[in-house]
Order: C-alpha cells, then structure tokens, then sequence
C-alpha cells in the first residue's frame, strides 16, 4: 500500500522517464464519481460532438467502472489504461459482462504505464487519482504526449 509518488519524491534522483511506475495504490471511483463525469457536460461535448469516433481514456482505470460507464453513456471509444494486470482483467470481465457487443466493440483496457500512453487521439482524458498524481500528469506527463 501507500503512494509510490510520494515514496519516489523522497529520491534524490530524478523521476526516469522509461519503465513502468506505481503512482499511487487502487481505490476505486465511487457510483457518485462515476455520476459525476457521466453528467460532465464538458465531456459531454467532446464525446458527442462532431467526432462521431471520439475517443475516452481513463488513466489509471482500475476496475474499469469510469470507462464501462462512460462507453455506454455516451456512446464513444474508450480506453482503460492501467499498471495492475490484475485489475486490467476484472475490468475486461465486467465490460463483457456489462456491455452490449456493439459497446463492447468500442472499448479496450490496456495493461501500462499512463506515463507511456499516447494520448494524441483522446477527445478526454480522465483521472481519478490523488491531487499529486495529477499534478505529475498535469505537468510532467501532457506536455510530453503532444
């Protein structure tokens, strides 16, 4: 348990920009977060708008709830990027367990490093993650994925 972030900020080296790396544990998105971004009309507007192919990316998806919601919500790509295997494939069993085939279709998990992803095709990226975790994204991982 606990953050590797935090555990890696306590390093005097710099963070390596290849390999995997643990930034935080799993806790899992609740139904109200789940809710939240299923009424984010922001995301809303990138899913639905003119890209009739546009594409989710939750990083660090965990379970896969967010992008199984959101796939059947709004009718879009999505993609679940997450280090844990394990958790790669309880999400794949819930979304074929949950999902329509033609949903089904238009979602994939990934087991990776978020730091790796190329996110040049995402309409929306979504985190839920602690506020240091984003913040690494924020301005660490974005500015490198194009």
């Amino acid at each position: 348990g606990g953050c590797g972030l935090c555990k890696l900020a306590a390093v005097t080296e710099p963070l390596s920009t290849d390999g995997a790396r643990l930034l935080c544990c799993f806790f899992p998105a609740s139904d109200a977060v789940v809710e939240a971004a299923c009424s984010c009309e922001e995301l809303r507007a990138a899913l639905t708008g003119t890209n009739k192919d546009a594409l989710f990316i939750d990083l660090g998806c965990g379970d896969g709830r967010v992008v199984i919601e959101v796939a059947k919500h709004f009718c879009c790509r999505a993609l679940g990027v997450d280090l844990d295997e394990r958790l790669i494939d309880v999400a794949r069993g819930a979304a074929s367990r949950e999902l329509t085939s033609e949903v089904l279709a238009r979602v994939d998990f990934e087991t990776g490093d978020l730091c790796a992803v190329n996110l040049e095709e995402a309409a929306a990226v979504f985190m839920f993650m602690p506020r240091h975790v984003c913040e690494f994204v924020l301005n660490q991982v974005l500015p490198r994925s194009s």
